[in-house]
């Protein structure tokens, strides 16, 4: 079995090397393959920037893991949306860019189109995205930062003033529980995405335009 995924990695390697300066990458997976897709193939397209744009297929989008484990297509989409406005609460008391917590969305989205949220929880996978997309943009967190934000935000939704004022004891249980999961989640979320962790979304352009047109960093912050 070793032997067969080292000559798979290896068929994987030659397969980036002899595409790599066509104008369309086609990248083949047979190790990291999409788990319910019928192909084994993730397209890349290729620009002038120096890393590759990711690609989700048109039938994993309207078929995701989530879907075929049995959650319906509203219930999955509130679901993102619940992290996604997670993820920006944690990423402004935390000071980050909204670059930065755009990164950490869509990483949370690409994991979704290979995992299910029956087998992942969707707050263990949310901040280990904020915490994974603070180092993609170099604005590296303390894990324990990220924990205590995601304590706060959740406390402030769901109790009291003053309970929400605590903050997470780093001797609890529930500390300890969400640091071991929220490092697993990173692991397997980088392994399932093959390390292709780097995101080259809008923001940037449209952030330098507002500073550019208007001259005010406050309004684009």
């Amino acid at each position: 079995h070793l032997s067969s995924c080292v000559e798979r990695e290896r068929e994987r390697e030659r397969v980036l090397t002899k595409n790599c300066g066509e104008a369309l990458l086609i990248v083949a997976w047979p190790y990291y393959s999409w788990p319910i897709s019928k192909t084994d193939t993730v397209v890349f397209e290729r620009k002038e920037s120096i890393m590759p744009t990711y690609l989700i297929p048109d039938d994993l989008i309207s078929t995701s893991p989530s879907r075929c484990a049995g959650i319906s297509k509203e219930h999955e989409i509130v679901n993102r949306i619940y992290a996604c406005e997670l993820i920006s609460q944690a990423g402004i008391m935390l000071r980050l860019s909204q670059a930065n917590i755009s990164t950490a969305q869509i990483l949370f989205h690409r994991f979704y189109y290979r995992k299910s949220m029956i087998d992942y929880k969707v707050l263990q996978v949310a901040m280990a995205a904020l915490f994974l997309g603070t180092k993609v943009e170099e604005s590296n967190r303390n894990l324990r930062d990220v924990l205590n934000v995601f304590d706060r935000v959740l406390k402030r939704r769901y109790l009291e003033a003053e309970e929400a004022e605590k903050v997470l004891d780093r001797t609890s249980k529930r500390y300890a529980r969400w640091s071991n999961e929220v490092r697993k989640v990173e692991l397997v979320m980088l392994r399932e995405l093959g390390y292709t962790v780097y995101v080259d979304h809008p923001h940037r352009f449209i952030l330098f335009y507002v500073r550019t047109l208007f001259g005010n960093g406050a309004l684009s912050d």
